[in-house]
């Protein structure tokens, strides 16, 4: 694993070389003033890490790798599990999400097995619900926030004992109206 880890910092080392502009001569005298050493493959793990803070100080924007940024990400990715990884990504969710989502829906323990368009579809959909309900519950509290009201007023509003009212589209919507109009003073 160490080898990899040395790998993977000496190629984000080499591409920040490049991108920064950084000539041999540049390039040899920061890795002697960071590290005491004039070339990458005589840098430690320390040495590696210094380098590249350093290089990030000097304005290089490393990327996440996508392996080591979407733990659980199917290999088989087609046009529906890449409209589940914008939806988990917009949320800032998971694959795990997506991943219990199958199972409970299709007793398919990992989205990469679901082989069913129209299961990828469903999936999508019940993401999509998600990503709404989120959204109408985030502009509630906003509007909430701006009304100087507290969220138990909208019990009151409801005059219902649904107290999963946070987890229902017609809910949330009828609120969002409400809360709308009086904002509006309609």
């Amino acid at each position: 694993m160490n080898a990899q880890y040395r790998k993977t910092d000496l190629a984000k080392i080499h591409l920040a070389k490049k991108e920064l502009g950084m000539d041999d001569d540049t390039y040899r005298a920061m890795l002697n003033n960071v590290a005491g050493v004039t070339s990458v493959k005589d840098l430690n793990a320390k040495g590696r890490m210094d380098v590249l803070n350093h290089m990030r100080n000097c304005g290089m924007k490393f990327k996440k790798s996508k392996a080591g940024g979407y733990p659980g990400k199917p290999h088989n990715m087609n046009e529906q599990r890449r409209k589940i990884e914008a939806l988990l990504a917009d949320m800032k969710l998971e694959w795990a999400y997506a991943d219990a989502l199958a199972k409970r829906m299709f007793k398919v323990d990992r989205v990469a097995w679901v082989k069913n368009s129209e299961h990828l579809k469903a999936i999508i959909t019940a993401l999509s619900n998600e990503q709404t309900k989120r959204h109408l519950y985030q502009s509630i509290t906003q509007k909430l926030d701006d009304l100087n009201m507290p969220e138990s007023n909208i019990d009151d509003f409801m005059k219902t004992e649904d107290l999963n009212w946070r987890r229902s589209i017609k809910h949330l919507k009828a609120i969002n109206n409400h809360l709308n109009n009086l904002l509006t003073g309609a």
